[in-house]
């Protein structure tokens, strides 16, 4: 009986380190506001430090005119290293060097996005897949990827999402 306790005891013990070893999730979010021509861009930085797992996007779109989508935005995302996910666009072509997630037609936006009309668009790309991970500043770029854009303003609150690599940002 003492025999079972002891082993019990040390494999108990054994599994704590693994467990310290967990990282806490980390979210930060961002605001990025622009009136976009046709294939304009626009960026802003966030600081975290994290293993990027998933960006929330808030989207408050309209249109200067007849034409574009909200599912028209491409949006990079780019880790301090510059490694980069992109995903999202119409006929603008993404950048090469980045992990396309689903661009061109609307891309990895949800269905709902392929509309003219204003309003308050939402969805959680997962991003996993490409690795992003980093403690620094992070850059968010969107393009106007409809290259018959008559423009759209872009009001998008970003809120990332992962386990933290390190300090978690505030």
């Amino acid at each position: 009986m003492n025999t079972f306790r002891l082993l019990l005891a040390s494999l108990l013990i054994a599994a704590l380190p693994a467990a310290q070893s967990v990282h806490a999730q980390c979210t930060a979010d961002l605001n990025l506001n622009a009136n976009l021509a046709a294939s304009a861009s626009a960026e802003a930085d966030v600081y975290m430090s994290i293993e990027l797992q998933t960006v929330t996007v808030d989207l408050d779109w309209s249109a200067n005119g007849f034409g574009p989508y909200p599912s028209d935005v491409l949006m990079y995302v780019y880790a301090p290293d510059g490694s980069c996910a992109v995903w999202g666009g119409w006929n603008v072509d993404a950048d090469a060097a980045c992990t396309d997630l689903g661009t061109d037609l609307g891309g990895l936006w949800p269905d709902d996005w392929n509309s003219g009309t204003a309003g308050n668009y939402t969805a959680t790309i997962d991003v996993s897949a490409a690795g992003l991970v980093g403690a620094g500043d992070w850059t968010v770029s969107i393009v106007n990827a409809y290259t018959s854009s008559s423009g759209a303003n872009y009001n998008f609150d970003l809120t990332f999402d992962g386990p933290c690599g390190g300090d978690c940002p505030d």
